[in-house]
């Protein structure tokens, strides 16, 4: 199962994969995810919510038969 999600995540743009490793899976704040990768918190936020959504499209993509 873990594998299957990296696989997805290394499918992402780097700029999504970036800010759901770091507040997802290293669990920062987006304060913290924002000032690590140099952006706007707002832009934090919205980075968050596109990668999720992509990550979500490649994930039932792969289930299909």
């Amino acid at each position: 199962q873990n594998l299957r999600l990296y696989r997805a995540l290394d499918r992402l743009p780097d700029a999504y994969r970036t800010a759901l490793i770091l507040y997802e899976l290293e669990e920062l704040s987006g304060e913290e995810v924002a000032r690590l990768t140099g952006v706007a918190l707002g832009t934090v936020w919205v980075r968050l919510h596109r990668g999720r959504e992509r990550l979500l499209a490649i994930l039932a993509r792969e289930e299909r038969p």
